[in-house]
């Protein structure tokens, strides 16, 4: 006995240390992570930051996160639960952001699984849902409980339904456990679809043809406008705003721009573009417009400034501090941008805008 005892205990020892294991984040208000084992065929997908479908108390299932997968058994009595999928092939969170959301829960005093439901940018992420996918080529090798029947009929036209649309068709409360079942009969696959809360902001730009991109066609273009005088103006403006005969200086211009200058209507335009001389199309736009700032010479001081300008600079020839003393709106900023431009002209000699810079005094002011 005793030395069948010494042969099957570092057998069991091999088999636990090639056995891996997973830290997962759940959505919800809990004070530490939970552990669950990782499938054999899961093993060299599953990284920290993936998402991945775990079995929480009875009837549960939630959209975790790994955080860390080692290989340390849990020490417990209980059996520990297997991951059942995993939803992204890559991780979707970095380390940084891991360890960043370890220190809001220690610095704020919440739960991990708090800040795993807020830390994500809603308008990445407002919600999302398991989806399924029904696999037209399983043939059961049994027969199939009724709940799973329920669902297979569900799929009844279609391929692909949500967890939320299961729910519906079949009338089950909890069907996440019945597709996590058929998931290892190979009946189902799930994957993870994210409802996108954000919207991007898209606007309507014009822009001249192709066909009438050289001077000949466009006097062509106008000589067909004899009777078309507002079409006329339009083109006119859009050619003024754009400068599209001068590729070095061509700019977009948008369809509410060129309709504000021109004075005209959309309908005027919607006959440029059947003409086919100009032509729509819609791009991307940022929701936070910075405006462009440009080269202004700077202001004259005042002799009041000119004064204060005097004793900064002789502090500067003994000190590296200089303590500048001023009520709001006194003309601060006037002083101290000069010196800003002197130290820039020594080190750039050039004009900012010869060298290809944007003018930092005139962003500054600005």
């Amino acid at each position: 006995m005793r030395g069948r005892a010494l042969t099957v205990r570092p057998f069991l020892l091999l088999l636990t240390s090639e056995m891996k294991y997973a830290d997962v984040i759940l959505p919800l208000p809990l004070e530490n992570s939970y552990t669950y084992s990782i499938p054999t065929d899961l093993e060299a997908a599953v990284t920290p930051g993936c998402r991945v479908i775990v079995h929480f108390g009875k009837k549960r299932y939630y959209t975790a996160i790994v955080m860390e997968v080692h290989e340390r058994r849990p020490n417990t009595d209980f059996e520990t639960k297997e991951i059942y999928a995993l939803l992204d092939a890559s991780p979707v969170l970095r380390r940084p952001q891991l360890r960043f959301w370890k220190w809001i829960a220690s610095y704020y005093m919440c739960k991990l699984g708090d800040v795993y439901k807020v830390a994500l940018p809603s308008g990445l992420k407002l919600e999302s849902e398991t989806a399924v996918t029904y696999n037209a080529d399983f043939e059961a090798d049994g027969p199939l409980r009724p709940n799973e029947q329920t669902v297979l009929d569900a799929f009844k036209g279609v391929l692909k339904l949500t967890v939320s649309e299961l729910e519906k068709k079949t009338g089950l409360r909890n069907v996440v456990p019945v597709v996590a079942s058929l998931m290892a009969r190979g009946a189902v696959e799930v994957s993870e679809e994210m409802k996108r809360g954000f919207v991007p902001k898209m606007q309507t730009f014009i822009r001249l043809s192709q066909e009438y991109a050289t001077e000949e066609r466009l006097q062509e273009a106008f000589a067909d406008f004899k009777r078309a005088k507002k079409q006329e103006l339009l083109l006119v403006c859009f050619l003024d705003l754009s400068h599209a005969l001068n590729p070095a200086l061509t700019v977009e211009v948008s369809k509410k721009e060129l309709l504000e200058r021109s004075g005209c209507s959309s309908t005027i335009l919607d006959g440029l573009l059947k003409r086919g001389v100009l032509e729509s199309y819609e791009k991307e736009v940022g929701r936070l417009q910075v405006p462009v700032c440009r080269l202004q010479p700077l202001s004259s001081l005042s002799p009041a400034q000119e004064k204060a300008y005097s004793e900064i600079h002789d502090t500067f020839t003994s000190k590296d501090v200089c303590l500048l003393h001023g009520v709001t709106s006194s003309g601060k900023t006037e002083i101290y941008v000069h010196p800003i431009q002197v130290l820039l002209s020594a080190f750039f000699p050039q004009q900012p805008e010869a060298a290809g810079l944007q003018d930092p005094v005139s962003s500054y002011k600005k």
